[in-house]
């Protein structure tokens, strides 16, 4: 584990009520958390090793395999919370503004989103290297063994504060701040944002 593990912890009282889906779930480190903390928990991921990973290692919810840049197999308003860690930065503009109107649909009115978003400043995990190919998305090298949603290729998009103040138009804002945490062994620096639907 790195030490970004459980990063919402400080806010808890968001998921300790109601139904929670996760995007992105990964081998499932913060999945325990959210399982322990949410009245029904979705964890999903688009690779399905990581699926099954995570479902191995928390046994209560629902697990599935999800490509959330595509509609959401869920029923408008289906969830109190939406939690995505360092997974809503794989697209260009124009797809990460249809899966945000996507997130916003499944919650309910007054529903949150947490999530974090890699920074401008993340230089450490790739901000400003690989093709560019629109303002702050570049197209980079897969690293060998590791994300297996892209063969040879990923897209990685790095974000200005005043990026996501844009994407978030018509959210109600919570907290948006930079923060900087230890990450495979090196500095991450990403934005932590709290945003509901009003």
């Amino acid at each position: 584990m790195c030490s970004s593990d459980l990063w919402f912890h400080k806010w808890q009282q968001k998921v300790e009520v109601g139904r929670v889906l996760e995007l992105g779930c990964g081998k499932g480190l913060d999945t325990g958390f959210l399982q322990v903390s949410a009245d029904f928990l979705v964890s999903s991921d688009l690779v399905t090793d990581h699926v099954a990973s995570s479902r191995a290692g928390n046994s209560n919810g629902l697990f599935l395999v999800l490509e959330h840049a595509k509609p959401l197999p869920f029923h408008s308003q289906a969830f109190e919370t939406v939690v995505a860690g360092l997974t809503l930065h794989y697209f260009d503009w124009h797809t990460t503004t249809d899966i945000l109107k996507e997130l916003r649909r499944v919650l309910i009115d007054g529903g949150v989103l947490l999530a974090r978003f890699n920074s401008s400043s993340d230089f450490n995990h790739g901000a400003g290297k690989g093709e560019l190919m629109e303002s702050g998305l570049y197209r980079v090298p897969r690293k060998p063994a590791s994300d297996l949603r892209f063969s040879g290729w990923k897209k990685k998009h790095f974000f200005e504060e005043t990026d996501l103040r844009v994407l978030f138009r018509g959210w109600q804002i919570e907290y948006l701040q930079q923060t900087r945490f230890s990450y495979y062994g090196n500095e991450k620096v990403a934005f932590e944002l709290v945003a509901s639907t009003g």
